[in-house]
């Protein structure tokens, strides 16, 4: 039996949950034990009706903590992948929880999130017991846990306390004796060195000080930086003021990756007024440096007309930008430009292709329109097959529309054979949540059985 477990749903701090489904069984009593002091967000708290991959995005946006459970099921899961990209991307306070022991990570995993906390869950004797380790030795629970005292904001250790140089490697030990010196970029290096724990112990702290260092004259990365930990909590209390402050410093001097972060600050109305007209003003700074977040969001400023006149031409020239940089959000864009006619002369032909670079990166959406360009036949040689194949990728990973779909193919027997039982599956999980159509089908089909 499941644990009764439910999703967090308020406006107080969270813990997100990123997991394969086919592991419930492991997962929710990890939930269970977490629940009994913290809130925790998994998806099964998406509304009813609402955009499975909006909803997710935004709850990975707006969580304390972000945690992977690690298993052979999550590291194929595509889903996952881009619930854990997007959670690199805001620099999350991050954990990876390791379920099985010989669970082999993929090379992919271990360039991008191998470096990040981990809990070898397998060795404890129960899921409290688990919990109870990532407390003690995680301070990020701290500020979850209203009963425990936060530490001061601005308390740093003295620079005699800050560095072990005989726990150094090159060429984190190179950056430390430049640092020492008063070097800025050695110092700034040095701190990127202890924020990813690459030469020396990881340590936000020991980032956020040297950080400062070099802030102090000036560096702009280290501004961006300092940014990057008040705006994720990392090293620093959580303080979206003062992650703007340090952005728009390092914006100031041209610094990309600040400009397109503070666009998604104006964006959202975090740490600042809410403003489309100052988020598209410091994406096109970033996107002109050739940053492919900036350039992305920009064009979805202008598909939107958000903060600028509405303009689908504008839009397919930055999604292209960002496209030949592989980024896949914005090469399922440019496939509905193309397959919409917007912008673009309507092409079926070049919309699969673009479908086809996004969905082989594991973008849901993208799945899903490819899917249905394989089942009518548009841009590709029909085949209900491949339709049923992409549909299936998008299904797994939770899109209302396309289990309702694949539900379709299962009770008509298109591209798979005929099976009503599947058929009520995938109608049920499209049913659950809020597709009305699934419901109706559901209710059919009820009555005949």
């Amino acid at each position: 039996m499941l644990p009764n477990v439910k999703a967090y749903n308020g406006n107080e701090k969270y813990i997100f949950v990123s997991y394969a489904h086919k592991d419930k069984e492991r997962v929710y009593p990890f939930i269970a034990a977490l629940q009994k002091k913290y809130n925790v967000w998994f998806d099964e708290g998406i509304h009813y009706g609402a955009e499975w991959e909006d909803e997710i995005a935004e709850k990975v946006e707006n969580c304390s903590i972000f945690i992977f459970m690690v298993t052979g099921n999550s590291l194929i899961s595509d889903n996952c992948w881009d619930e854990l990209h997007h959670a690199r991307e805001l620099h999350k306070n991050f954990l990876n929880i390791m379920l099985e022991k010989e669970t082999v990570l993929p090379s992919r995993f271990r360039l991008r999130y191998g470096r990040y906390q981990m809990c070898n869950y397998f060795t404890f004797s129960s899921a409290e017991a688990a919990v109870e380790d990532l407390e003690i030795k995680c301070g990020w629970f701290t500020e979850l846990d209203p009963a425990k005292k936060e530490k001061p904001a601005d308390k740093r250790p003295a620079p005699s306390a800050i560095d072990s140089p005989e726990d150094m490697t090159e060429p984190a030990l190179g950056y430390y004796e430049k640092a020492v010196s008063g070097d800025a970029a050695a110092q700034c290096n040095l701190g990127w060195c202890y924020y990813n724990g690459q030469g020396v112990p990881q340590s936000y702290e020991k980032a956020v000080y040297w950080d400062t260092k070099a802030e102090e004259q000036g560096d702009a990365g280290a501004q961006y930086n300092l940014g990057r930990c008040y705006e994720s909590g990392q090293g620093a209390p959580k303080n979206y003021e003062k992650a703007v402050y340090w952005y728009t410093k390092s914006a100031e001097q041209g610094y990309a990756r600040a400009q397109c972060n503070l666009g998604v600050c104006y964006k959202n109305g975090q740490g600042v007024p809410q403003s489309y007209e100052k988020a598209v003003y410091w994406y096109t700074k970033a996107a002109k440096q050739g940053d492919a977040a900036a350039q992305y969001n920009l064009g979805v400023c202008y598909y939107n007309g958000q903060g600028v006149p509405q303009s689908y031409e504008k839009a397919v020239y930055w999604y292209t930008k960002a496209v030949e940089q592989g980024y896949a959000r914005a090469q399922n864009n440019l496939g509905w430009c193309y397959e919409s006619g917007k912008g673009v002369p309507k092409s079926y032909e070049k919309a699969v292709y673009w479908y086809t670079k996004a969905a082989e990166q594991g973008n849901e959406t993208a799945q899903h329109n490819l899917g249905v360009c394989y089942e009518n036949g548009q841009g590709v040689p029909q085949s209900y097959e491949k339709a049923v194949y992409w549909y299936t990728k998008a299904a797994e990973q939770g899109n209302a529309r396309t289990q309702n779909y694949l539900g379709i193919c299962y009770e008509n027997g298109r591209g798979v054979p005929k099976d009503l039982g599947k058929a009520m599956y995938w109608y049920k999980k499209a049913a659950d949540q809020g597709a009305e159509d699934a419901k109706k089908v559901m209710k059919r089909l009820a009555a005949q059985w």
